[in-house]
């Protein structure tokens, strides 16, 4: 059962034993299977496919997973310990996947120059951890489509109110000023950008965004319920 070796036509005394084969094996390849039926004489299974990114929809749903809670659940769920750098290797991967190759997404930033996009802005920064240090200051819209795109992009030292007060006002030479176009904002509650937009936009109209004040929120506030409870009232359409 160390490492166990699946050929066809092997025979085994009792599903019990199987299915602990099974599980070895998969654990082991790294496979993804579904049960279609587990009965006590006969157990048919589906592999989903080869994969090592089995929680990349939860590393997508949320990118701020601790690895410590990664590493308990797979211990509880599959019965094996993952050291720590596994886990960092198998989560950068995922990124790699969800986030898709950087190198080539700066080589496609001329192909958003032409597109079209609505009245709300989404300004945020980010920090580049990879070859490229520094704060990524964007400015987000969506388009007819209702699909997301960035407006406009800049690498800054660091996310402080001059930065932001440097971006948006070149931004808002471009676009047009809130007045004329009626432009509207969502954000997260950083400091500087608030302060900014008191002084420099204060005729805006400014939304918080509610992924960041659900993360504040789920510090004091944990469970399910009250999560979907946060957001069935953010998306209600009265006071």
């Amino acid at each position: 059962m160390e490492k166990p070796v699946l050929t066809r036509g092997m025979k085994f005394p009792n599903a019990v034993v199987f299915r602990k084969a099974l599980r070895e094996w998969q654990v082991q390849g790294g496979y993804d299977l579904e049960f279609v039926k587990n009965e006590s004489s006969r157990v048919t299974t589906r592999c989903k496919g080869k994969y090592g990114f089995r929680y990349i929809n939860k590393l997508r749903d949320d990118p701020c997973t601790k690895v410590d809670s990664w590493k308990k659940e797979i211990r509880r769920k599959l019965v094996v310990n993952v050291s720590k750098w596994q886990l960092y290797g198998a989560k950068k991967k995922a990124r790699d996947v969800i986030d898709g190759d950087i190198t080539e997404e700066y080589n496609r930033l001329y192909d958003y120059i032409e597109t079209g996009y609505g009245p709300m802005i989404g300004p945020d920064g980010a920090f580049l951890k990879g070859m490229h240090k520094g704060q990524l200051l964007s400015a987000v819209g969506r388009d007819e489509n209702d699909n997301m795109f960035s407006i406009a992009i800049v690498v800054v030292e660091a996310e402080i109110k001059d930065s932001w007060r440097w971006f948006l006002e070149l931004l808002m030479e471009d676009i047009g000023i809130v007045q004329e176009k009626g432009w509207g904002f969502i954000s997260d509650r950083q400091k500087g950008l608030l302060e900014v937009f008191k002084e420099f936009l204060p005729n805006a109209e400014h939304k918080y965004c509610m992924r960041h004040l659900y993360a504040n929120f789920r510090k004091l506030f944990r469970g399910k319920e009250l999560k979907d409870a946060m957001w069935r009232a953010a998306s209600t359409g009265t006071v």
